[in-house]
């Protein structure tokens, strides 16, 4: 047997040249045949299993560069005798490790979830005799039955078809189901018009039908999706890469400034002892053991708040990648649109209606321009909606309040325009002509309450007004020209360009079978169009996304007429703009990637390269999908966002936020809150090193004046505990500021300290050194060592807490500023200047710190510093803005 079983061309063969190919008869394989084929090609499961092991990666999570700089400073806090310290950041360096673990686990987790898109059994002919076997026995070759509402077990070619209607969104985002029949196509026909051929995963519909299985397992387009997803390899976040290029710096400098230290210490002829012991204090200082604890405590408030606001974030650190975003790449089918076939208009001969509603609700108001109308008071209206009150095998169910459609999508959407113009008519069907691609319309005999019989006819309006030589005119039939047939049907698509339009069409009968004598000399009624609604707020989220400098791009299956449609409905898409479609050009440059924002007919292959693309020129993207087919972008994105409520496992599971209701203005909550934590993340990281780089200078200040260390480690310790640990970590808590959103997102290689921010960092630590210094040589002068130790002692704290308050906005002015919106900070600062106090006003506590009590001159020159240090900051504050430098 020479053929390859993922072969793409089975869509351009006749169903004879395929039979030869896979070499099948009429009796179907024989037993010795499938064992043989089983051997070739595998069972149809795809199991993809990572390369690491385990134990691998969890190791792995504890070789970055700060996790080696948490290790120093669980040595250092040993070396310093606090035992506690060290337990502290030891168990920091364990957390932040398991987090990762965890995380980089999801990508198998996500493959496993397409597993259960595959039924358990299927039936096949086998040994001249159709048999049910168990869906992963399957072989290349296997002729299956196709059954209303079966997922289809694999890849196959359909060589026989009784109306079958097969729902494909799941690979191809189109919400329409598609018609299936035998024929041969053209090869470049996309993935979405490859109408002889199903594929794993999806639904049929309605019909039934036989298909000579193509691809099985990981070689089926499902499994393609499978491996993929095992496959992709996630591109760091920017805060990680600039976390990690900071650790690598503090590394470096501490190793220097120590040994520079202890060298100049040594040269002075200190003891060795009392060198290890500046040493010690000198590296407790410059180290920043609670960074990563309050990144972390900053990352988790905003999961909190995106929480509130109806967003689940599964991955930590994409909370605050959802603040950088520069791209967001949208999903057109379920995203934008809500999934669901709507019927908005009506075009009856001489008037134009349009409806309200949304997806498959039964409710919603008729106008006539902008005037409403009541339908049951409009005689052609009220004829209309005869024509369409009983289609069989159609209606809407409710679950868990959302409504979904029974039976065709497009007939449903036909049923639910009835229902919301009141229509109760008692009917049953008599017979019945399902949608046919080739004849392009259904029929059905309909018995009325009374005994009265209609044929009514829906489908193609070339078809039906091709059968219709009457027209309804009020209460009147009237005879209907060709010419003026044509007229008609040009003047409505000229004002419904893009939708679906379903004529309507009935007579009189007294048969009780639909003859093909009977499908003429027909009524015109009239024409529904039908689209996939957009999303409530959608255009307004969309203006909202794109004044904060988000690009905004849309992908989808759709041909490219519905896809500009949508696209200029929503603001996306300009009336000049061009639409790319991967039918015309399936083969997509760099530049149309880059330049373009629509792309229609794509599949799951070419999202994922259109994301790759756009990373590597320096964008940051975010992904929205709902469906399997939209999973291996979602994994890919740098923040891949699911829909919750109407999207599939497998997206959802690819993810790494949530929309928990699929309203889309929750998407301009993630990127609020994303900046947000953002902002907060630089507010901690200038504080934290700003003060950090103060204690360090304070330390080799003293030393280079050749006097005695000010602070010892046990005093550092306590400072960045209290300072750092406890007041620090209120930064976490400070909300959206006003002009979250004026900005467009900083590009991806914006350093985290940007220059403004770096020369605020000096300006925090020359400003807390110098004060300090004062405070410490005054207290030398005036009363000794250890109350000048206590003094600098508190007088750090103090000025530490107002470098707290000031990092509230790194832009604006404290002064004025509320205080509501962060009462954390207000709690956090008061338990912070207490437990300054603690050391030096508990005698058991003063002894073991080694300080003396503080006048009232002490604290008075504390104060002095700290409101010192307040107004340095102010003045650079109003310098820079002036200037409107951005932060």
């Amino acid at each position: 047997m020479s053929l390859k079983s993922n072969s793409p061309h089975w869509h351009t063969l006749s169903v004879k040249r395929v039979e030869a190919l896979l070499e099948v008869s009429a009796e179907g394989l024989s037993s010795a045949n499938v064992l043989t084929r089983r051997a070739r090609h595998g069972l149809n499961q795809c199991e993809v299993r990572s390369s690491w092991h385990w134990l691998e990666r969890l190791i792995a999570q504890f070789l970055t560069p700060f996790t080696l700089v948490l290790v120093v400073a669980v040595a250092v806090s040993a070396v310093a005798g606090d035992l506690l310290e060290g337990w502290i950041v030891a168990a920091i360096i364990v957390v932040n490790g398991l987090i990762g673990f965890f995380q980089e686990a999801r990508a198998e987790k996500t493959a496993q979830t397409l597993k259960r898109l595959i039924p358990a059994e299927v039936t096949t002919l086998r040994d001249n005799k159709w048999q049910k076997v168990a869906t992963f026995e399957l072989v290349v070759g296997d002729r299956i039955r196709l059954e209303d509402g079966m997922r289809v077990p694999a890849d196959a070619r359909i060589v026989a078809a009784h109306d079958l209607l097969v729902d494909e969104s799941l690979l191809t985002g189109e919400a329409e189901a598609i018609h299936k029949n035998t024929l041969e196509l053209a090869s470049r026909v996309t993935l979405a018009e490859r109408t002889n051929m199903i594929f794993a995963g999806t639904i049929i519909r309605s019909g039934a039908g036989e298909a000579l299985v193509v691809a099985v397992g990981c070689a089926s387009k499902l499994g393609e999706i499978t491996t993929t997803l095992a496959s992709i390899q996630r591109e760091e976040s920017p805060l990680t890469a600039q976390v990690r290029q900071i650790a690598r710096v503090i590394m470096l400098s501490i190793a220097l400034i120590v040994a520079g230290v202890g060298l100049i210490s040594l040269v002075q002829g200190r003891p060795v002892v009392d060198t290890l012991v500046l040493v010690a204090a000198l590296a407790v200082a410059a180290i920043p053991e609670g960074l990563p604890a309050l990144l972390t405590v900053t990352l988790i408030h905003g999961v909190r708040v995106m929480s509130r606001r109806g967003v689940l974030v599964r991955r930590l650190i994409s909370v605050e990648t959802a603040g950088t975003i520069t791209h967001i790449a949208l999903d057109k089918t379920g995203t934008l649109t809500e999934n669901a076939m709507l019927a908005t208009r009506i075009f009856l001969p001489t008037q134009v209606f349009t409806v309200t509603g949304e997806g498959y609700v039964p409710k919603g108001e008729f106008f006539e321009g902008k005037k409403k109308v009541t339908p049951h008071s409009n005689r052609a209206l009220k004829t209309l909606f005869r024509t369409i009150h009983c289609i069989p095998h159609v209606g809407i169910e409710e679950q868990n309040g959302t409504h979904l459609p029974l039976g065709d999508p497009t007939e449903a959407a036909l049923y639910v325009l009835a229902r919301k113009g009141g229509s109760a008519h008692r009917c049953r069907v008599v017979d019945h002509l399902p949608f046919n691609p080739k004849r392009a319309f259904a029929a059905t005999i309909v018995e009325f309450e009374g005994g009265a019989r209609e044929l009514n006819l829906r489908g193609a309006p070339e078809r039906i007004l091709s059968r219709t030589p009457y027209v309804m005119r009020g209460t009147h039939t009237q005879r209907f020209s060709l010419k003026a047939r044509r007229q008609l049907l040009e003047e409505i698509r000229a004002h419904a360009p893009g939708l679906r339009l379903i004529a309507l069409a009935m007579r009189s009968t007294n048969n009780s079978r639909i003859l093909p004598a009977q499908v003429n000399d027909l009524v015109f009624v009239g024409i529904v169009a039908i689209e996939d609604s957009i999303r409530p707020g959608v255009v307004q989220v969309l203006k909202q996304v794109q004044r904060a400098g988000v690009k905004t791009i849309m992908l989808t299956g759709d041909d490219p007429t519905t896809a500009r449609l949508i696209a200029e409905r929503v603001g996306i898409l300009a009336t000049a703009d061009k639409v790319i479609s991967l039918v015309d050009s399936p083969h997509l440059t760099k530049e149309e990637i880059l330049h373009a924002t629509v792309f229609a007919r794509v599949d799951p292959k070419t999202k994922l390269l259109i994301v790759k693309t756009l990373q590597e020129n320096g964008a940051v993207i975010a992904m929205t999908g709902d469906g399997s087919n939209d999973a291996p972008a979602l994994a890919r994105a740098d923040v891949g966002i699911a829909m919750g409520r109407n999207g599939t496992d497998t997206a959802r599971e690819a993810a790494d936020i949530i929309l928990t209701s699929d309203r889309f203005d929750q998407i301009v909550a993630a990127i609020e809150e994303g900046r947000t934590v953002f902002r907060n993340v630089r507010r901690t990281v200038l504080f934290q090193i700003g003060t950090n780089l103060a204690e360090v200078a304070i330390i080799v200040g003293v030393l280079l004046g050749g006097g005695p260390t000010p602070l010892l480690p046990l005093h550092i310790l306590w400072v960045n505990v209290i300072s750092d640990g406890i007041a620090g970590s209120a930064l976490a808590f400070e909300s959206k500021h006003r002009d979250v959103l004026q900005y467009p997102p900083l590009p991806k290689a914006a350093p985290l300290l940007s220059r403004v921010l770096i020369l605020r960092l000096g300006l925090i630590a020359l400003s807390v050194t110098l004060v300090t210094l004062i405070a410490f040589w005054w207290g030398s002068a005036h009363a000794g060592l250890a109350y000048a130790r206590t003094l600098a002692f508190f007088t750090l704290i103090l000025t530490q807490l107002v470098v707290v308050w000031e990092s509230k906005s790194l832009k604006y002015s404290l002064i004025g500023a509320s205080i509501r919106d962060n009462m954390t900070l207000v709690y956090l600062t008061l338990l912070g200047l207490l437990s300054a106090l603690l050391p030096i006003l508990i005698p058991p506590l003063r002894i073991l710190f080694h300080f003396t009590p503080l006048d009232l001159g002490g604290y008075a020159l504390a104060g002095l510093a700290g409101g010192l240090t307040l107004a340095i900051i102010e003045a650079d504050k109003y310098i820079r803005a002036r200037e409107h430098a951005r932060y």
